[in-house]
This record gives C-alpha cells, sequence and structure tokens, in this order.
C-alpha cells in the first residue's frame, strides 16, 4: 500500500508540472498570436495608407526622381496611382518621356517606380530601387541606334523592359520593327534580350562584361556572335562578327559611327559563292552604300536562280536605294574559267544605273558603259561597247570552235540598247577602226541572231559559254 501510494503521488507531481509548463507555453503562444495579429494589421495599414494619398501633387518630387537617376524627362502622363502589390510602387499611367540631352522619347503604357519603405512616408528623399518600362513605343532614326545603346548602357540603377515594341525609320520609312521586347540589367536574366524580329521570336544574351553578344533567331538556324572591342557603348561602337544561317557564313569586323557604319575584311561563302568586301554604310544625311565586292569562286549556275522580273518588281524599293559598288573577279592560275578578269563599277540613284565594266578573256576583251532607268515598267539597258577579239587561236580553242573556220583579229565598236524584261536589243550603230560601218541589213542581221541565240531566255543567260559559242558560229 505504501509503494502504491508513493507512485500515485509521483505521477501527480509530474503530471502538475508538465501542465503547468505546457500551459506557460500555450498562454505564450496566445500572447504571440495577438502581437502577430497587431503587427500584420499595422504593416497592412502602413503599406495601405498611401493608396488614398494624391501623388500628383508630389509630381515635382518624381519628375526630379527621373530625370536625376534615370535621366529621363516626364512630359506628361494620365495618372499617378500608389500599388500594394507585387511590391509598394507608383505606377505612372500612359507617361510621355524624353531622354536627357537626346532627342529619343518612349511612349510607356505604365512606368513602375518601385519604392522601399523608407520612401512610402518619406517622399522626398526617393531612393531607386528599380524601375520597370511596361510596353514602351518608340521610333528611332537609324542613326539614333548608337545614341540608345549608350543610354541604357550608361544607367547605375534598376530598370526592366517589358513588353515594348521599337521601330527602326529612315527618312519617315519604317526599315525594321522589333516587337515583344523584354530586356533587364538586373536578376538572373541580367543582360538578356528577348523579342520578335520579322515575326519570329529571337533571343540575344551579352556576355562577358557586355563584351560578347550572341544572337539567334530560334528555329531558323540564324545565329550571330558579336565580339565588341570595347565593354560599354559610350564611344566608337567596333569589333567583329560571325553570322551563320542555313548553309551560309559570313564573318566581317565592323565600326559603327554616328552618321556610317563600315563593314571590313569580310567574307562570305555557301556551295555555289565566295566572296570578300568591304563597305561604308552612310545613314546620314542621306542611306547610301559604298561597296568593293571580290569575287573568290562562284558557280555559274547561281545565275539561274536569279528573277529580274521580280527584281523589278520591287520599284519603291529601288527608288530608296543609293549604292556605288565595284565588283571584281580575278581567275586563279591555270583555271579553265572563260572569263580571266572581271571588274564591274556601277553607281544607282534614285532608280538610275550607271555602270562601267571591263571583261577579259583568252584572247580578247569586252568593254561596256551604260545606263538604265530600273524603275520604268519596262527598264532599257543603253549601252556602248567595244569588243577586241585580238588572239582568234585562243578564242577557237576557248569555245572548241572547227580549225577549219577561219577567224582573224576582230574590233568592234557597237552603240544600242536591251529591253530587260522583254528579251529584245535594239543596235544604233556598228563600226570597228578599220572605217567599217554596218548597214541596215548588216545591224538587222546582229539584232536577229542576237535575239535568236544569246537573248532567247533571259538578260543572264548572254554570258553563258555555249551561247557565245553558238553566237560566234553564226556571225564569223
Amino acid at each position: 500500500y505504501t509503494l502504491v501510494t508513493k507512485i500515485k503521488k509521483m505521477i501527480n507531481k509530474n503530471y502538475k508540472i508538465i501542465h503547468n509548463r505546457f500551459l506557460r507555453f500555450f498562454n505564450s503562444f496566445f500572447f504571440l498570436r495577438y502581437v502577430l495579429v497587431i503587427f500584420l494589421i499595422t504593416i497592412t495599414l502602413f503599406i495601405s495608407i498611401p493608396k488614398f494619398f494624391d501623388y500628383e501633387k508630389k509630381q515635382d518630387i518624381i519628375e526630379d526622381f527621373l530625370y536625376n537617376h534615370y535621366n529621363l524627362k516626364l512630359q506628361s502622363f494620365n495618372t499617378i496611382k500608389f500599388n500594394i502589390f507585387p511590391l509598394p510602387n507608383l505606377s505612372i499611367e500612359n507617361s510621355n518621356l524624353k531622354v536627357k540631352d537626346k532627342s529619343i522619347f518612349l511612349k510607356t503604357k505604365n512606368l513602375q517606380i518601385f519604392l522601399n519603405l523608407d520612401s512610402i512616408y518619406k517622399f522626398e528623399n526617393l531612393i531607386p530601387q528599380k524601375i520597370i518600362f511596361n510596353e514602351i513605343k518608340t521610333t528611332l532614326e537609324v542613326s539614333q541606334i548608337k545614341e540608345i545603346l549608350k543610354y541604357f548602357d550608361s544607367l547605375k540603377h534598376n530598370f526592366y523592359i517589358k513588353s515594348s515594341a521599337i521601330d527602326l525609320k529612315k527618312n519617315n520609312e519604317i526599315l525594321l520593327n522589333f516587337k515583344e521586347v523584354y530586356f533587364s540589367n538586373y536578376g538572373y536574366k541580367k543582360y538578356q534580350i528577348y523579342g520578335k524580329i520579322f515575326d519570329r521570336k529571337f533571343k540575344a544574351i551579352f556576355k562577358n562584361d557586355k563584351q560578347n553578344l550572341n544572337f539567334k533567331i530560334l528555329n531558323t538556324g540564324i545565329k550571330a556572335t558579336l565580339k565588341f572591342d570595347q565593354k560599354n557603348f559610350q564611344n566608337l561602337i567596333s569589333g567583329t562578327s560571325q553570322i551563320t544561317f542555313p548553309k551560309n557564313y559570313l564573318k566581317f569586323d565592323f565600326k559603327f559611327y554616328k552618321d556610317r557604319v563600315e563593314i571590313l575584311k569580310s567574307n562570305f561563302r555557301n556551295r555555289n559563292l565566295s566572296i570578300s568586301f568591304k563597305s561604308v554604310i552612310k545613314t546620314n544625311p542621306f542611306f547610301d552604300i559604298n561597296s568593293n565586292i571580290k569575287i573568290k569562286q562562284i558557280n555559274k549556275e547561281l545565275l539561274d536562280h536569279f528573277d529580274l522580273k521580280k527584281i523589278f518588281s520591287n520599284k519603291e524599293i529601288i527608288k530608296k536605294l543609293n549604292n556605288t559598288s565595284t565588283i571584281s573577279f580575278v581567275a586563279k592560275k591555270f583555271s579553265n574559267s572563260l572569263i580571266k578578269d572581271f571588274n564591274l563599277e556601277f553607281k544607282l540613284a534614285h532608280g538610275m544605273l550607271n555602270f562601267s565594266k571591263n571583261i577579259v578573256s583568252s584572247g580578247g576583251s569586252l568593254k561596256c558603259n551604260g545606263e538604265s532607268l530600273l524603275t520604268s515598267e519596262y527598264p532599257r539597258l543603253n549601252f556602248a561597247c567595244s569588243i577586241n577579239l585580238k588572239e582568234p587561236k585562243k578564242i577557237k580553242k576557248e569555245f572548241s570552235i572547227p580549225k577549219k573556220i577561219k577567224l582573224d583579229p576582230l574590233d568592234l565598236n557597237v552603240e544600242g540598247s536591251l529591253n530587260i524584261l522583254n528579251n529584245k536589243i535594239n543596235l544604233k550603230r556598228i563600226d570597228n577602226s578599220k572605217g567599217y560601218v554596218a548597214n541596215e541589213e548588216d545591224i538587222q542581221y546582229f539584232k536577229e541572231t542576237f535575239e535568236k541565240t544569246l537573248f532567247n531566255k533571259s538578260f543572264l543567260e548572254i554570258f553563258k559559254t555555249l551561247k557565245v559559242k553558238a553566237f560566234l558560229l553564226e556571225v564569223i
């Protein structure tokens, strides 16, 4: 009995001790619960009360904040509201902004300025956290590309561009359009650009402290890698690039000035063509291209794929092209190419083409100059050519002309015009240095033979070896 009584007393004692401890714990828990509720109510009130403030009366402070920290001038807006979620921020609806000291204007559907807790009530001391541009719409001249890059590169505080559209234009004509553009200078997607170009999604990533840019148009096979000489865009933008697209490869150095772009040490190749070139593309005051192109290798069948009718149908584009270029080709030593040396200089301005070309082959040469208004309904190519066949033996060997056919040295001067799309030629005059002047009968014969053998399909097929051989066999 005594033992049982002692055990009961011990159990009761322990129970009281445990009960008292848990009671104190639960009392503390319930107390903390009230404290937590009070804390949440306080915080909620703290961040909710500003919803009732009139922030448009703080316009001057907001303007100074954007101007001093983001180099933006707030020109106009509809409303300014305070939002609690996702974090406390000011929302400026339909704002029009101007970049400081630049003629660059940004129209945003919604500009969000995120605040820290200290700034909610001490509004005079706004501290930059981040801003979000929602749905920017802007139009830039081509010459302003460098300026916009310099602007965003100079910003030291966080910003995020969401679902924006950028139009590039020249002389009030839209050249390129970027849609649904996303970009931020912070976070796990830092210096990554997403959007659409030609209605296809693209992705661009800056790497190595913005010194490298990898760009690709998704699901097309088009990729580009640009390596900049500098890590920022404050001065001259220059560097090297490699561009690949299905079965084509392009590599070049570039220098991007305010009024022009220089392309140097360029190489392009695919299975049909290999060329090197250098170009200067001027954007101010007019869009103008000056190029020097050297053909290293070309597949003769490549000319079969050019559709001149389709090219000439784009008359509005042709009118806008200003181009001065030289195209040259020198055949490799011991090559069996018919053309040993080729040089073409041309100038295109407002649809008017002026050209001069020189072709050297085994045993002879062809020199021509002329002009054409490519924007006319049926473009006509006016020309004046001199043909010199000074080594008949080489000519006969080159074109496999039978030895029994006599071919004397020949020089001819020919003037006329070609109707490029209708495959017709008009010969005005044919003569040579020895006093020969073709009469009307001779001119008509040359015209009919030329159209029947050389110009029976398309303009670009005039220079095919078999056609030239057929023409020679007819006229000699």
